[in-house]
C-alpha cells in the first residue's frame, strides 16, 4: 500500500458514513491527511484525520467539546466518522485559499495594519478555543488560510484533541521543551507567527504622517514582541492580544498577488521540499482574480452592507443605484484585496455604497457606545448646504456606532431612500445582537453640486477608519480595515433645524441637476 494512502478500513468506514476519498493531501507530524466529499449533497470538500481516541480518555472530551465551538476564523468540524474501537475519523472542512506560508513567499512582507487584519481575527479564534478548554497547539504560516471570501482562518484542528509538538520556529519554549501546550503557548505562536511575517522594523527620521505610521507600527511589534516571552505568565491572554493590537494600529485590507505567482510560489516550494519535509495540506490553485462576488462560500452567499473592505458609509439608495447602472466609481479593477470578513444577511450591494481609506482616531471607543441626541444635534446646524453634508457625515457615523434607529432622524428625512438604507443596516445589526465598535469617519471634501430652490446636491469625499463588530458579550465577531477614499453627492432638503439627507447618489447619477 502506498505509505500516503487511506487504509482500507478508514475508506470503509467513510463510505458507511457517507464519504469518499479523494485521495491524500499531506503528512504533519501528527500523520496523514486526505481529502474526501460527501456522496450526496454539494460537492464540497473536507480534510480527513484519524485521531487515536484511546491513547487518552480526555481525547474523546476533548472531541465532543471541539464539535461545540463555532467560530467564522476556525475550519469547522463537519463530521466524526467512527473507524473502529478508540479510532475516528475528524472530518474538517477544507478551506480553499493560499496558506500565509505560501502568501508571504510570493508577496513579501506584511504592513502593521496588514499584520492587525491577521492576528486580531486569528487571536479571536483562539480565544473561542481556550474559552472551551482547548487549545490549537499549531498555529504556523501552514495552518493559517486566507480564504476565498477574505476570512483568515486556523486549520488543523488536531492539535486540540492529541498532545502537538507544534512548528519549528514558531512552538513556545515550554512547548519546545516537551511541555503540553496550553493557552499562552498558543498565544506566542501566533505572535511569532505574525512577527514573521512583518517586514524590517523602519529606521530613519519622518515628518509628519510619516512619523505616525512608525509609531503605530512599532507600536504592533511591540505588542507582538510582548507575547512572545519566554515567561508564559508575563503573555498576554488571546482576547487581550486582539483588543491591544486592534487599539494600536487600524487594520488594512491584506493585499494579495496575481493566482499565477502565488500557483508558481506554492510548486516551487512542494518541489524544494520534495519528500523530506511533507506538508499537512495544500491550497487550492484555481484562484482567480478574487472579486466579492465570486467564489462565495456557504456562509457567505450575500455580501454584507456593514462589512465589505473594511468599510461602512452614507448608504446609496435605490435610485442612485439604478441611475448609476449599478457601477461602483471606487471600484479597483486591477488589485486584488482580502478584507477581515464579511457579515452574511445584510441588505442588498445594490443600495450600499461603499468608502474605502482613512485610520481610526485615539477617542473612538468612547464616541462607539454614546447615544446621540437629535437636539444636540440640531444645535449645530447650519443653512450653509456645504456645512450640513460635512457635519451630517460625521452625525452619521456616531449614530450608527450608537445603533440609534431613532437618532437617524437627525441626519436623514424619515422614509426617505437614504433612511430606508440606513434603518436596515441598523436592524440587521440589531437582529444579530451586533454593536460597532471604533468607527470614525474622516471628511477630505465637501463641493456644492447643484441647488434648486431650498434642495441642494452636495459632493463629499470621506474615509472611514477601521472597526470592529462586537457580540453581546463584548467578543469580536469580525474586525474591518480602514478604507481608501471614496465621493457620493448627498442630496439635501430643508427640515425645521436645518437640512437632512433624502439620498445618496454615486457621482456619475447627479446630471447635474437636483
Amino acid at each position: 500500500m502506498e505509505p500516503s494512502a487511506a487504509p482500507p478500513d478508514v475508506v470503509a468506514a467513510l463510505l458507511t458514513g457517507g464519504y469518499r476519498v479523494l485521495g491524500p493531501i499531506g503528512r504533519g507530524a501528527q500523520g496523514p491527511a486526505w481529502s474526501a466529499v460527501a456522496l450526496d449533497g454539494p460537492p464540497e470538500r473536507v480534510v480527513v484525520r484519524v485521531v487515536d481516541l484511546a491513547a487518552d480518555p480526555r481525547h474523546g472530551a476533548r472531541l465532543d467539546r471541539l464539535r461545540n465551538v463555532q467560530h467564522e476564523h476556525l475550519a469547522r468540524v463537519r463530521d466524526v466518522v467512527a473507524v473502529r474501537p478508540g479510532t475516528a475519523a475528524l472530518l474538517v472542512d477544507h478551506v480553499a485559499g493560499p496558506t500565509l506560508a505560501a502568501l508571504r513567499s510570493a508577496r513579501g512582507p506584511l504592513s502593521a495594519g496588514e499584520a492587525v487584519t491577521l492576528a486580531v481575527p486569528l487571536a479571536d479564534a483562539l480565544e473561542a478555543l481556550h474559552a472551551a478548554g482547548l487549545v490549537h497547539g499549531d498555529v504556523s504560516p501552514a495552518n493559517i488560510v486566507i480564504g476565498l471570501d477574505g476570512r483568515p482562518v486556523l486549520v488543523d484542528l488536531l492539535g486540540a484533541l492529541t498532545p502537538s509538538a507544534g512548528t519549528p520556529g514558531f512552538a513556545a519554549p515550554e512547548v519546545r521543551r516537551g511541555e503540553a501546550c496550553e493557552p499562552p503557548g498558543d498565544v506566542y505562536a501566533l505572535a511569532s507567527v505574525v512577527l514573521a511575517q512583518l517586514g524590517p522594523a523602519p529606521t530613519g527620521r519622518g515628518a509628519g504622517a510619516d512619523l505616525t505610521a512608525s509609531s503605530d507600527a512599532q507600536r504592533v511589534r511591540d505588542l507582538l514582541t510582548a507575547a512572545t516571552d519566554p515567561d508564559p505568565r508575563l503573555r498576554l491572554a488571546a482576547r487581550e492580544l486582539a483588543d491591544a493590537c486592534f487599539r494600536a494600529h487600524a487594520p488594512e485590507p491584506i493585499l494579495l498577488p496575481d493566482s499565477s505567482v502565488l500557483a508558481r510560489t506554492e510548486l516551487a516550494g512542494l518541489a524544494s521540499r520534495g519528500g523530506r519535509t511533507p506538508t499537512v495540506r495544500r491550497t487550492s490553485r484555481h484562484r482567480g482574480r478574487r472579486t466579492w462576488r465570486a467564489h462565495l462560500s456557504r456562509a457567505a452567499a450575500a455580501v454584507g452592507a456593514v462589512v465589505v473592505c473594511g468599510v461602512l458609509v452614507f448608504a446609496v439608495g435605490q435610485r442612485g443605484a439604478a441611475e448609476a447602472g449599478g457601477h461602483d466609481p471606487g471600484e479597483d479593477t486591477g488589485t486584488t484585496y482580502v478584507a477581515l470578513t464579511r457579515v452574511p444577511g445584510a441588505p442588498d450591494l445594490s443600495a450600499i455604497g461603499l468608502l474605502h481609506g482613512g485610520r481610526a482616531s485615539s477617542a473612538l471607543a468612547a464616541r462607539s457606545t454614546a447615544p446621540v441626541a437629535p437636539t444636540e444635534a440640531a444645535g449645530r446646524a447650519s443653512a450653509d448646504p456645504v456645512v450640513e453634508a460635512r457635519r451630517l457625515t460625521e452625525l452619521r457615523a456616531d449614530v450608527i456606532s450608537a445603533g440609534d434607529a431613532g437618532a437617524l432622524a437627525s441626519v436623514e428625512v424619515l422614509g426617505s431612500p437614504a433612511h430606508t438604507a440606513d434603518a436596515a443596516i441598523l436592524a440587521d445589526l440589531a437582529a444579530r445582537g451586533l454593536r460597532i465598535e471604533g468607527l470614525s469617519v474622516a471628511v477630505t471634501g465637501v463641493e456644492l453640486v447643484a441647488t434648486a430652490g431650498t434642495q441642494a446636491k452636495v459632493a463629499v469625499t470621506s474615509a472611514t477608519s477601521g472597526y470592529r463588530l462586537l457580540r453581546a458579550d463584548g467578543t469580536t465577531e469580525s474586525t474591518v480595515p480602514a478604507g481608501r477614499q471614496r465621493t457620493v453627492v448627498l442630496q439635501l432638503e430643508p427640515a425645521s433645524d436645518g437640512l437632512r439627507v433624502t439620498d445618496v447618489l454615486t457621482p456619475d447619477a447627479t446630471g447635474g441637476g437636483v
